[in-house]
């Protein structure tokens, strides 16, 4: 998870500059797909990892 983290981090700042999109829409655009798709695996991942800590606290409680 923390390395998905470290991509939507980077891939934040990148799109945060002001000047991107008129310099290159299609990077932009390509940024875009790509952190969504970063953002969706995160969800998956914590999700995977919740159902997980609920099964070891059910197991260990």
């Amino acid at each position: 998870m923390e390395e998905l983290r470290g991509k939507r981090e980077k891939l934040q700042k990148f799109l945060d500059d002001p000047g991107l999109y008129a310099r290159d829409p299609a990077k932009f655009a390509e940024a875009g797909k790509l952190l969504a798709k970063v953002e969706e695996e995160l969800a998956a991942a914590e999700e995977s990892w919740l159902e997980l800590e609920i099964k070891r606290e059910e197991i260990g409680g």
